[in-house]
């Protein structure tokens, strides 16, 4: 991802993962915290995600542009709530 470095410990079970953004693009790590935050303060769509994340983790265990496209629209989904919960609610 553009303006973005990856970093991840674990080579197939991976334990870790880091996304860091440069200190000027701030909408990328707004989006991330309230992303993160987000799912913090509301259980049970972190445990949906989670879910959703586990089976296609089982599903596409050495593919992970299928992984990433089988979460994209709930990920977008939880981004629109998280976003407008960023910044009216919390």
């Amino acid at each position: 991802m553009r303006g973005r470095r990856f970093f991840y410990k674990g080579n197939q079970e991976r334990t870790h993962h880091i996304h860091a953004y440069k200190y000027t693009n701030i909408g990328e790590i707004e989006r991330h915290v309230a992303f993160r935050d987000f799912l913090c303060e509301h259980k049970k769509i972190a445990e949906q995600y989670g879910e959703l994340k586990h089976q296609l983790a089982m599903q596409y265990p050495f593919d992970s542009e299928q992984y990433c496209n089988g979460k994209d629209s709930l990920v977008k989904k939880i981004e629109d709530e998280a976003l407008k919960w960023y910044w009216t609610v919390r």
